[in-house]
């Protein structure tokens, strides 16, 4: 899946998730990336969190608050199954 950078913030803010920091309130986020070709194609780089033995895993996106660091998942499969674009 191809998920862009500003397609899933976008997205993100849409559906009224809060965008402040839970431990520093600040709202800017960082977000892991792949290489990009160019600057306007900055892919958002997809992590599996996955519980062993079982191989049960989802797909997530990470976020990096600006202000403190806190690291913060949000799921690929509901941000798509609630229409997120996919490229």
């Amino acid at each position: 899946m191809r998920i862009e950078k500003h397609d899933f913030i976008n997205h993100l803010e849409s559906t009224g998730a809060g965008m402040a920091c839970p431990f520093c309130s600040e709202t800017s986020w960082d977000m892991m990336i792949e290489d990009p070709v160019e600057l306007t194609d900055q892919r958002a780089m997809e992590f599996a969190i996955t519980r062993w033995p079982t191989g049960v895993s989802v797909a997530v996106i990470l976020l990096l608050c600006s202000g403190c660091g806190f690291v913060r998942t949000q799921s690929v499969g509901k941000a798509i199954a609630q229409g997120c674009p996919v490229r």
